[in-house]
């Protein structure tokens, strides 16, 4: 699966707007300026591929193109009442227009073996709105109704599938360190082992809880829960110490007092406990299963106690959710990517890195490729042949220390025109690769003019402009020294000890002095009338010089 590209004719505040996606590469980072709609993207590639799936009236009017299993699909979409011309599907072979597959709509659609979609769209955002998560509630819903009657669709707990759009919770983490330790992937270990310190699983309490839902006949012990879940809540039991029920008080946000739940609790001893659950069961199956409970309603909490180990090599036992907010939405985006990585999928990730330390935002990137199994180079040989490279990461970031080990291609800006104040797509002037944090910061990618402090620019602005004055009042003067004390602690008088720099800045100021950029931000048409006018006072020095 692969991103090629994209044309939106009006969703929110991306009009007639075109992405090109680097054919190239697997990772797209997408960043913008505020408001410039980086967020969107994301959102209007999930409502794209929801509406594909479900086969619904498309909700805007677009054009996209993908590669997915060696074919080139083209998708065009028109927001219309009338059925027949909503969609216009054309597939045929990558790299063999010649070799047509189908241009009926209707073929697209009907495809049972779903060859011309992504067998699975991940969403996932850091943040507390559910702006992204809504566009997720029908595949949810369908989904349990496979779960409650899976006679129904002909599945069984082998054969039960990923949802095709799924969006990652913060519950999930907690599904997949289980599974993750279920697994014998030892690359999946060492990262655990060597970035979260977690050595290994001590124990785990499920906390299950008397479902919404009511059933006639089905296991006793589980409210006659039935269906799929009922073999995994069978070896759960059994492999539990002590059954426990009890009756617990949850919490109401409209209510003063808390409700009164019956509640079944099972506790795994150790990982060998754990492991007897998931007897002949897959990582991945293993993690669809827990997921399963829970979209039955059954799972109140999951309470993992694990042993860390610190770098003195002293170990202490800790609740898995006392480990940060950070390194459990990264275990949940390494999870499913890890587990999905032999399908060809579409990984929609918005600012997935907002709760990661600096040192982590680096490396970001490359825990994809290490830990996720990623060959995150489509256009290279692989240097790992277990790596994949069938499926796209879409990622929306405000992080430039996540972008600093990217190449230009792998990077789209969200711009705002500033005469139409038309949002469009553009690559980067330069490679972020080896451009440093404050290279980024002060580059296109982010626009700033410095990434000092506004009281400090002030300060310097403030100073160039009395150092150019070949006159000064007293008072000028006094807060000129007054200026050269402060920047002087602050080292940055160094430079205008140079007499070339201290030339330039009086001839700037000379000519340009109520033209400083004073802002914070500097938009494009700034940037290159800065440009112009550096070229300009630095042509007029060297004349000077000449005429000497």
């Amino acid at each position: 699966m692969k991103l090629d590209k994209l044309w939106i004719s009006e969703f929110k505040n991306l009009k007639d707007i075109e992405i090109d996606f680097d054919q190239n590469e697997l990772v797209t980072v997408v960043i913008g300026w505020n408001g410039a709609g980086k967020s969107n993207v994301i959102e209007a590639l999930v409502i794209i591929f929801r509406d594909l799936d479900l086969y619904k009236a498309p909700s805007f009017s677009y054009k996209l193109e993908y590669l997915c299993r060696g074919n080139r699909v083209i998708v065009e979409a028109k927001k219309t009442a009338v059925k027949r011309d909503q969609y216009k599907v054309l597939v045929h072979v990558e790299g063999s227009p010649e070799k047509f597959i189908t241009d009926k709509h209707t073929d697209f659609f009907k495809d049972e073996t779903r060859q011309f979609l992504p067998s699975n769209v991940f969403g996932y955002y850091s943040g507390p709105s559910d702006r992204l998560a809504t566009h997720f509630y029908e595949h949810q819903r369908k989904f349990r109704d496979q779960l409650l009657y899976p006679e129904k669709y002909g599945l069984n707990e082998t054969t039960l599938p990923l949802r095709p759009l799924f969006y990652a919770q913060k519950v999930h983490s907690n599904f997949v360190l289980l599974s993750f330790f279920l697994g014998a992937d030892e690359k999946v270990k060492r990262f655990l082992r060597e970035k979260l310190f977690i050595e290994e699983i001590e124990s785990v309490l499920f906390v299950l809880n008397k479902p919404d839902w009511t059933s006639k006949s089905g296991d006793p012990r589980f409210w006659n829960a039935s269906g799929v879940v009922r073999p995994f809540l069978d070896r759960l039991f059994s492999a539990s110490l002590a059954p426990m029920r009890r009756t617990i008080k949850v919490p109401h946000p409209m209510k003063k007092n808390a409700d009164n739940v019956e509640a079944l609790f099972l506790y795994l001893k150790d990982l060998s406990a754990l492991k007897q659950v998931g007897e002949k069961t897959s990582d991945k199956d293993f993690f669809k299963l827990l997921e399963s409970i829970y979209f039955s309603n059954l799972i109140h909490e999951v309470r993992i106690r694990v042993k860390v180990r610190d770098k003195n090599g002293s170990d202490e036992s800790l609740t898995f959710r006392e480990l940060s907010e950070g390194e459990q939405q990264l275990i949940t985006v390494l999870g499913l990517l890890r587990f999905t990585r032999d399908d060809e999928s579409l990984f929609l990730l918005d600012e997935p890195d907002t709760h990661l330390n600096p040192a982590w935002s680096m490396e970001y990137i490359s825990f994809l490729k290490e830990v996720a199994g990623f060959n995150l180079d489509a256009n290279k040989e692989k240097v790992d042949s277990t790596a994949v490279d069938n499926s796209h990461i879409v990622l929306a970031t405000h992080d430039p220390i996540v972008i600093s080990t990217l190449k230009q291609e792998q990077i789209k800006i969200m711009k705002r025109d500033e005469d139409s104040l038309r949002v469009f797509a553009a690559s980067p002037l330069y490679e972020p690769k080896g451009m440093g944090f404050s290279g980024i910061l002060m580059s296109d990618m982010f626009g700033l003019r410095s990434d000092l402090d506004t009281k400090t620019l002030e300060k310097l602005d403030e100073h160039a402009i009395l150092l150019a004055k070949d006159e000064r009042t007293d008072e000028e003067e006094f807060r000129y020294k007054e200026l050269q004390k402060h920047l002087d602690n602050s080292g940055f008088l160094q430079a205008y000890s140079d007499p070339y720099f201290s030339a330039f800045v009086k001839a700037w100021v000379r000519q340009h002095g109520d033209k400083l950029f004073t802002q914070t931000f500097l938009s494009d048409r700034d940037r290159q009338q800065l440009a112009d006018m550096t070229s300009e006072i630095l042509a007029e020095l060297d004349a000077e010089e000449a005429g000497e």
